[in-house]
């Protein structure tokens, strides 16, 4: 996720199935991606991160 050699467009589809990932998966992918050294590209996957985040929160019957 945090490859400069992973054109954007494609972490970004992984993204759009990140609910579909294991649980180990995802949760490794955001400590991951809250310990990355700042820059506009992490903001952009944090800022993602949190929408796909809330989503899931105000899903009813949510299972975290």
């Amino acid at each position: 996720m945090l490859s400069e050699s992973i054109r954007p467009s494609i972490k970004f589809l992984l993204l759009e199935n990140f609910e579909r990932m294991p649980k180990p998966v995802r949760m490794t992918i955001i400590a991951a991606v809250l310990e990355a050294k700042p820059t506009h590209h992490v903001e952009l996957i944090k800022e993602e991160l949190r929408w796909i985040l809330d989503q899931h929160d105000a899903t009813p019957g949510a299972a975290h």
